[in-house]
């Protein structure tokens, strides 16, 4: 095999296709998506980039600031069109802004989505070595404390750290301090809201520059810990809906006759994992019965088995 073959099958191994299923279709699909992601963030910013440097004449720092402004949806102003093309661009790329904090949000969904499911994998794998009142929602639960705490303290972090700053670097009285942090902190507004701050000069003289930097930076940093903090939060405080996955201890004359679903007066280990996964809440009933349904459908000479020369 030549290496322009093994490069052109590592390409095709990346995109799902009928064959991939499981675990491997889920990942190639996953895979296709975050690399759909990368090209739409990339092309959503240098269209800006492009646009706001020939129409409004801005430098790119200035359209990072106003893109973070448009994706966050905080301090929006401070920098922000005056022609009337510039504001007849922006109307259609704040929403498409809207699109590309969307995509985002499904991007981590689906990653936190993709761990939760690994810790259930890891968990049901490693289940025979733990007690029999350990399962996944005891687990997560402490995940949860840990990744609760850890939000708190950042966020306190942050909070102290930016009153400190406002009250000796930016000469502010106590009250005005703390009233200028809630405001920075908890995203109401961006940094660029204080008198010192001159994140935009219309003249282009330079001495913007390294406010331009500072506030693309604790754009990112705030908003990173801040959203840690309330993903945190809700995941602690709220309704938990994730089902559990148990252990059985002992089998009980009702559970024996609920789990023997053809009443031969045996347990099978598909009628036990059967069981579990509903009672568990892990799948519905109809999608085992969809899933059994479609064994039946390749089962072409119902023996309970799939053969290879049964493909078609």
């Amino acid at each position: 095999m030549t290496v322009g073959e093994e490069s052109s099958q590592s390409r095709m191994a990346l995109i799902p296709s009928a064959s991939m299923d499981g675990v491997a279709g889920a990942e190639a699909q996953r895979l296709r998506k975050t690399y759909c992601f990368i090209g739409l963030f990339i092309l959503y910013t240098l269209t800006g980039m492009l646009f706001f440097f020939y129409v409004e004449g801005w430098n790119p720092l200035e359209t990072s600031v106003f893109m973070l402004q448009v994706l966050t949806g905080i301090g929006y102003g401070h920098i922000a069109p005056v022609t009337c093309a510039g504001e007849l661009f922006s109307s259609f790329y704040i929403l498409s802004g809207l699109v590309v904090f969307a995509t985002i949000l499904g991007w981590i969904l689906d990653f936190i989505c993709s761990a939760e499911i690994g810790a259930v994998l890891g968990m049901v794998k490693h289940g025979e070595s733990k007690d029999m009142e350990d399962s996944y929602r005891k687990h997560q639960k402490l995940d949860k404390w840990f990744h609760f705490q850890v939000g708190c303290a950042n966020l306190v972090g942050l909070s102290f750290f930016t009153m400190l700053l406002l009250k000796f670097g930016f000469r502010l009285d106590f009250s005005s301090a703390l009233y200028q942090t809630s405001l920075i902190v908890f995203k109401l507004d961006s940094l660029c809201l204080l008198d010192a701050v001159d994140c935009w000069d219309p003249e282009h003289k330079g001495k913007e520059v390294k406010w331009l930097i500072w506030s693309i930076l604790w754009y990112i940093v705030t908003y990173s810990i801040v959203a840690h903090f309330i993903f945190a939060t809700s995941n602690w405080l709220g309704v938990d809906p994730q089902a559990t996955v148990s252990r059985v201890s002992r089998m009980t004359s009702e559970r024996f006759h609920r789990m023997d679903q053809d009443a031969d007066g045996e347990v099978s280990k598909r009628e036990f994992l059967q069981d579990r996964l509903i009672r568990d809440g892990l799948v519905s009933k109809q999608a085992i019965e969809d899933i059994l349904e479609n064994f039946d459908q390749l089962d072409k000479d119902g023996s309970g088995k799939i053969h290879v020369k049964e493909d078609p």
